[in-house]
């Protein structure tokens, strides 16, 4: 105010604009930790999760989250102890007993699901069928070239079942450098194909990082601000993917999971390529 400017919040004083649209009185109004409603990705003891299911929803719960998606891993993926179509259908139970059980909080059956390396799926159509959500992301193969992980990224959003694609670079800050990719195509993907694009809180990811971010929110994207927690304090780094979310000028009405679940069902029950129409509806 004693600029004459509405409050810019820290994360976005980057010189990219803010201090223009400030005086314009034409600011975003961005989203706030307040303003999420659930997380569509963790894990449990059933994959590479270090704590039993039951424990993992307390602590959602305990921190004021309405819903959650126990997404864990898929066949491909050994080294996490990925599940076999057996093992997933196990799974489901598992949660949706559970589910049926509490109050306070819903739970969605889910995957993380390995894209492999030509783009195929790592479960069939009939399994993903059975599933509330699904979440697909690069774990092998991390040293193809842009064209070639490029083009198995879009094919896996093409399926009308892949509703995420998270931590889409497969980056671990200070470890591992992002995989070579077009991501001004796959964000061009993503608003094609009506796919949501998850901005991962992991301190050790962060990815999407902030400048796809804004990119993706110029085009038009949905995202999902997920913590792929696999242990109970991690749901605690919420807070640093809505920073990130904040820095790329994201808004409330561009986040899934600031829906209410019931409005979350809607979105998911819905043809993909009906799902951003759905979210621009919501104003």
């Amino acid at each position: 105010d004693y600029f004459g400017l509405i409050f810019v919040p820290p994360e976005m004083r980057e010189d990219t604009g803010e201090i223009e649209r400030a005086v314009e009185d034409h600011f975003p109004s961005v989203i706030s930790l307040d303003d999420i409603r659930g997380d569509l990705h963790c894990h449990t003891d059933w994959s590479d999760g270090r704590f039993p299911m039951d424990e993992m929803v307390e602590a959602a719960q305990s921190r004021g989250l309405e819903y959650l998606a126990i997404t864990d891993h898929s066949p491909s993926a050994t080294v996490a102890n990925g599940l076999t179509p057996d093992r997933l259908n196990s799974h489901n139970h598992t949660v949706r007993t559970m589910g049926s059980d509490l109050a306070g909080i819903e739970l969605l059956t889910g995957t993380e699901m390995d894209i492999k390396p030509d783009g195929s799926l790592d479960y069939s159509d009939e399994v993903l069928s059975d599933l509330d959500i699904v979440i697909a992301s690069i774990h092998s193969a991390m040293d193809q070239d842009q064209a070639i992980m490029t083009k198995r990224v879009i094919s896996a959003m093409q399926s009308p079942h892949v509703d995420v694609i998270c931590h889409l670079t497969a980056r671990l800050l200070e470890r591992r450098a992002p995989v070579m990719m077009d991501v001004e195509s796959v964000l061009e993907a993503a608003v094609l194909t009506g796919t949501v694009m998850e901005i991962n809180c992991s301190p050790d990811r962060l990815d999407l990082k902030a400048d796809h971010v804004r990119r993706a929110v110029e085009l038009g994207v949905i995202f999902a601000i997920n913590t792929d927690s696999h242990r109970i304090n991690q749901f605690d780094n919420l807070r640093f993917g809505v920073q990130t979310a904040i820095r790329g000028w994201v808004e409330k009405k561009q986040v899934v999971n600031t829906l209410t679940f019931h409005e979350l069902r809607r979105f998911l029950n819905l043809p993909k390529s009906d799902r951003y129409e759905f979210m621009k509806s919501r104003g």
